[in-house]
């Protein structure tokens, strides 16, 4: 890059003083043309000063171009000299990657080794989420059954407090009716749209409430806290008087459904009537208007309305109790919703702590298993070494005391005989490095000798040239101006021409120098190679020595080989006597060592569960849902609408007590009407 970069200045510096020199050179060129004019002493002063100034310029653009070369040799210097440590670095890098195999190798047999352990625990750690995702999903089931069954109870209650409240606006259209049929227009009609228009209410209201119900069921899930034993059992029964409380109101609430049948039929069966009475009307009319006129007709006309009014009044006040009889029993029912959220909550975190505490029971209960077969084992594994291995362990102990020395020394001997080789392979490598690197410096060296004689020889064919022009130069300037127009110039050289022949020169000082720096680089790099012909004497020195361990390698391999047929011929001897009971004692081994396994297993179970947050994360839970569940039980004050003094009423009784009312007010509005009814007929 930085010699690319010299290149372009050079051009460009030679463009500039091609440029400078072809729109300065116009003096000159005139005096030339004009050559039979006589040049003047001014004229020639001129151009002597415009060649004096054209040589500074040319010395100082000689000087840039100089200190850019050295600049670019010294670039190239420190290039050669990182390539150079690189190729050492990478040598380095090569040796450590040929001893790394080894230590991998050992490395990798360790991971096998550990590789069965964290596939035992990696099992036991799936079959614990699998069993726990198991637990969660049947608590979720449980709950979404909790949910339907409130869902379905709180519908049947809207279903109630609906129909209540379509009575009251039949009573309303029916006074309407009644008040229409005394001024002879009857609005029957009215009263046959209100009932679809009511039942399409009452279906949109439901279906908003089932659209709430997940939100409801979500909001459950999430707001799961933990409980203890003693109170869950509590919730339990409470749980249980709430179901009863419930039945008895689903019964209260079958009984108001069939008597708002019965109550349908009859309006229904009224608006029939009123449909016959209407044709009568006419025939009547006449009549009315002839008892209009009598004045004893009309006052009792007129008492007869009042008395309807009054009775349609007394049943508009039933129904508004009725309608606040219901509001109270759905508010209950909201309690009974919030109190079985917070009962199934309890019981949910109840039981997930039940189990917990179960697993932990049961696998301390195996553990404690396990360790009786693992002692009953063990005692086998000993009474069986003591009977048989212990005379076999005695000659064991004494062949390894003599073998071991000279497996040793074996080992010994081969490890410093591939230590050796390796060094001598290191060594026979390194060896033929230098030679190649000699090979190659000599040839370089002679390759740059010639370069040099050769620029040698163009410089000096440069320098000799160079004089001559000076001469020519020095010529001009003694030029005689008298004897100047008289003879004419033949030849005119550019004016670029001596800039070029200093440029070449000044390129071939630069190509010499640069050279003679590399032809002394080369001479150096082969005095360095020289001084390593000690390797000759190092690969000597290491073939005896490689030699003379293959020597003790073999002498301790037969050493070794002596010591085993020995130690074989004593081993089958006492071999035939433990055939017989060889089976038992790998198969009590096996059980040992299965028992101490299956007994870690346990233990890191419990720990896993000890050092689990999920326990405490439960407690709270269940602490909290107790809490809510006290405040439940304290706020049913409000519902009862008792004062502190009071005693406090059980809901449900306050529930089946306002049933009771709204039952009353309903067969006392139902009799007013029907005796109204029968006084109309």
């Amino acid at each position: 890059m930085m010699h690319e970069q010299i290149i372009v200045l050079q051009d460009r510096l030679l463009e500039a003083l091609d440029w400078k020199l072809m729109h300065e050179k116009g003096p000159v060129t005139k005096a030339l043309s004009l050559f039979e004019e006589p040049p003047s002493d001014e004229e020639k002063e001129f151009l002597r000063l415009q060649a004096i100034q054209n040589e500074r310029e040319i010395e100082l653009l000689r000087k840039k171009l100089t200190f850019c070369l050295e600049a670019k040799e010294n670039l190239e210097r420190h290039v050669n000299e990182l390539t150079t440590e690189l190729e050492l670095t990478k040598k380095h890098d090569n040796t450590d990657k040929e001893s790394k195999p080894a230590q991998l190798q050992d490395q990798g047999e360790a991971d096998l080794h550990n590789l069965s352990d964290a596939q035992m625990e990696f099992k036991t750690l799936v079959d614990a989420i699998a069993s726990a995702s198991q637990r969660e999903a049947e608590a979720h089931e449980t709950v979404i059954g909790l949910a339907k069954d409130n869902e379905e109870l709180r519908m049947q209650l809207k279903v109630l407090i609906e129909d209540n409240k379509r009575l009251i606006e039949l009573y309303q259209h029916a006074f309407v009716n009644v008040e229409a049929n005394q001024d002879g227009n009857p609005v029957n009609e009215d009263l046959l749209n209100a009932q679809p228009a009511a039942t399409s209410d009452l279906h949109a209201h439901n279906s908003s409430n089932v659209e709430e119900e997940p939100k409801i069921v979500d909001e459950k899930c999430t707001n799961e806290d933990n409980f203890s034993r003693v109170t869950s059992v509590e919730l339990c029964l409470q749980l249980e008087e709430m179901d009863e409380e419930n039945e008895g109101l689903m019964g209260l609430h079958e009984k108001t459904m069939q008597e708002r049948d019965v109550f349908k039929r009859k309006i229904l069966e009224q608006s029939d009537s009123e449909a016959v009475k209407d044709i009568l009307l006419g025939e009547k009319d006449a009549e009315m208007s002839e008892a209009a006129e009598n004045p004893e007709v009309k006052h009792v006309h007129d008492s007869i309305i009042v008395a309807l009014k009054d009775v349609l009044q007394i049943v508009r006040s039933k129904l508004e109790l009725v309608q606040d009889k219901v509001v109270s029993t759905q508010d209950a029912v909201k309690y009974f919703k919030l109190l079985e959220m917070a009962s199934g909550k309890a019981t949910e975190l109840y039981s997930r702590i039940e189990l917990q505490y179960l697993g932990a029971q049961r696998l301390q209960e195996d553990i404690t298993v396990l360790k009786s077969v693992l002692s009953e084992s063990q005692e086998k594994i000993i009474a069986f070494e003591g009977k048989y291995f212990l005379p076999a362990a005695s000659c064991w102990n004494m062949v390894l005391k003599t073998k071991s020395p000279a497996e040793s020394r074996l080992d010994a001997s081969f490890e410093s005989m591939n230590q050796k080789k390796e060094r001598f392979n290191h060594l026979q490598t390194r060896k033929n490095e230098l030679s190649a690197a000699r090979r190659r410096a000599r040839e370089s060296e002679t390759e740059l000798r010639s370069k040099i004689d050769g620029l040698k020889v163009k410089l000096g064919a440069y320098g000799a040239q160079r004089k001559e022009e000076e001469k020519v130069l020095f010529a001009i300037d003694n030029l005689d101006t008298s004897t100047a127009p008289m003879h004419k110039p033949k030849n005119y050289g550019k004016a670029t021409a001596p800039l070029k022949s200093d440029e070449d020169w000044m390129k071939l000082r630069c190509e010499l120098q640069k050279a003679r720096e590399q032809f002394f680089m080369v001479q150096k790099e082969i005095k360095n190679i020289n001084k390593c012909d000690y390797i000759d004497c190092e690969i000597a020195v290491l073939e005896a020595e490689i030699e003379d361990s293959w020597f003790s390698m073999l002498e301790s391999d037969i050493e070794r080989f002596v010591l085993d047929s020995t130690f074989t011929e004593i081993w089958e001897g006492r071999a035939k006597d433990m055939e017989a009971s060889l089976v038992e004692y790998q198969d009590c081994v096996f059980q040992v060592s299965l028992k101490e396994e299956e007994i870690k297993m346990c233990n890191e179970s419990l720990q896993y569960q000890a050092r689990d947050r999920e326990s405490d994360e439960l407690q709270s839970k269940l602490n909290q849902a107790m809490r809510e569940l006290g405040e439940l039980l304290q706020d049913r004050r409000c519902l009862t609408d008792c004062s502190l003094d009071e005693p406090m009423l059980p809901v449900v009784e306050k529930v089946a007590t306002d049933l009771e009312a709204v039952r009353i007010y309903v067969d006392e509005a139902k009799q007013l009407l029907l005796v109204d009814n029968q006084a109309n007929q």
